[in-house]
């Protein structure tokens, strides 16, 4: 939702930013932008439909257990490496109307990089990297989570990531989210923040949400 006057929806152009970045410290409602996106996407899919893999490496999205495409905490490399496959496939075989657009949500993806041993680090940081590259061509899009854009967990990817960014970010997250429109950027408030296609940064508010079963029920629905 932008701000504006009357509140008004901000549109994410999905054929021009693929990727996407949601920053913000814990507590900054990152996860429930990123539902409340995939909900928004589920309602708004094209014909061929919307599929979504989610890789909970903080176990935020454990109603999500037992689908095909939910990842759990142990599994994380698995999902990023699953996606990835699905990705090559459409490259190798050419993509058809019938491929459902496809979104990869990694959840604290920061966090699953600082703790994984050095190969498991550069191999995640590697296949993200190549995705970035590639997924618009093939209608994949893929969404990192983390607190910190920081260049050591997203290697030549960081250029190529739309950022979303709630809550009030420190100078130095300022200049890695937003290098070029850092004095444009005014404190805000809870669930506020800022979002970027490129352009001057627009402010922005996460909706509450208030039937929480049926966003859940839509979510896992691209998951299943």
């Amino acid at each position: 939702m932008g701000f504006g006057g009357l509140a008004s929806l901000i549109w994410w152009n999905h054929q021009r930013c693929p990727n996407l970045v949601i920053i913000g410290r814990s507590g900054s409602g990152k996860s429930v932008c990123a539902q409340m996106m995939l909900g928004r996407v589920k309602r708004y899919a094209p014909k061929a439909g919307v599929q979504a893999t989610v890789c909970d490496f903080k176990s935020e999205y454990t109603y999500l257990k037992g689908c095909q495409r939910y990842f759990d905490h142990d599994h994380c490399l698995e999902g990023l490496k699953s996606f990835a496959a699905e990705n090559e496939r459409r490259i190798r075989e050419g993509v058809t109307e019938t491929d459902p657009f496809h979104v990869l949500l990694f959840s604290e993806w920061g966090m699953f990089c600082s703790v994984q041993e050095r190969r498991a680090r550069e191999e995640a940081i590697s296949l993200c990297a190549s995705l970035t590259m590639s997924v618009r061509a093939q209608k994949m899009s893929t969404w990192l989570d983390l607190q910190r854009p920081d260049s050591q967990f997203m290697g030549t990817a960081r250029d190529s990531l739309t950022p979303i960014a709630l809550g009030n970010l420190s100078p130095e997250g300022k200049r890695m989210a937003f290098p070029d429109y850092v004095d444009m950027l005014e404190p805000v408030g809870p669930n506020e923040g800022y979002f970027s296609d490129g352009g001057p940064p627009r402010k922005i508010i996460i909706p509450t949400i208030a039937k929480w079963e049926k966003l859940h029920a839509d979510v896992k629905s691209l998951v299943e």
